[in-house]
């Protein structure tokens, strides 16, 4: 289920990117205008490979 929402109230620019905080890693299911980060993973990535690279990274 859903545990968190942020509601930033109304927009008038275009959706921007949601990633996906739920796991150990944060995951991109939608790429939105602004750019894709480092840290992000995209959902159609590998996720084992990707992750252990990612995390040796961010402990460096």
């Amino acid at each position: 289920g859903l545990d968190f929402l942020v509601d930033g109230g109304v927009r008038l620019a275009d959706p921007s990117t949601i990633v996906d905080m739920t796991t150990n890693l944060p995951t991109i299911i939608w790429q939105g205008k602004g750019p894709r980060l480092d840290w992000m993973i995209h959902q159609d990535e590998d996720a084992a490979a990707s992750s252990q690279e990612t995390l040796l990274q961010l402990l460096v």
